[in-house]
């Protein structure tokens, strides 16, 4: 019986570890760069009402909105929580 106990713990091993790191790593350079995107895209979205250039904040609206569910997926699968 201690057998097949000792036979189910999962050793994490150096190599899982850090796979793990560079995954995370990655996921957070992303993370980041895209809200650099969102805020790009926040300024571009300003700059055409100033211009009075309506006919494209449509398109910009929707860019928005998809770069933001981008970021909700990668921010969950680091298991963060963002409230913006």
């Amino acid at each position: 019986d201690n057998c097949e106990l000792v036979a189910r713990i999962e050793v994490i091993t150096e190599a899982k570890r850090l796979k793990n790191a560079v995954v995370n790593s990655l996921l957070s350079f992303k993370a980041k760069k895209i809200e650099q995107l969102i805020s790009d895209n926040q300024m571009e979205i300003k700059k055409a009402e100033e211009e009075e250039r309506y006919e494209e904040i449509p398109d910009l609206l929707q860019k928005q909105k998809d770069l933001k569910n981008i970021s909700k997926n990668i921010n969950k699968q680091l298991g963060r929580i963002v409230t913006r």
